[in-house]
């Protein structure tokens, strides 16, 4: 070969290269992008599994207290909802009501 067709054939192969360099920097940067958004969904999703984790935790807590009275004496359950809510009491139980202004909030 003579001087000439190399120089030819080593313009030809810096075109090449150039190229290619371009399609490995955009296949970086799409990599990199790609990656980046990943771990974004990944942490969003660990958040979200926590919340649904103390959520399922709170219901099963609920779901233990309701067992409890289900297997247990629910005479004490029924007098508690008896005092506390419908303001019942025994017989013979005196009340005593603080009427002080501002003392019950």
């Amino acid at each position: 070969m003579t001087r000439k067709q190399v120089k030819k054939n080593n313009k030809r192969g810096f075109k090449g290269s150039y190229i290619l360099a371009a399609a490995a920097l955009i296949l970086a940067w799409y990599l990199a992008v790609s990656f980046i958004h990943t771990g974004i969904q990944i942490h969003n999703k660990e958040k979200e599994l926590e919340e649904v984790s103390l959520q399922v935790e709170a219901q099963q807590e609920e779901n233990a207290k309701l067992q409890a009275v289900i297997d247990g004496d629910q005479g004490d359950y029924m007098e508690k909802i008896a005092r506390e809510e419908l303001g019942y009491g025994k017989l013979g139980e005196k009340f005593f009501y603080n009427v002080t202004p501002g003392a019950n909030g």
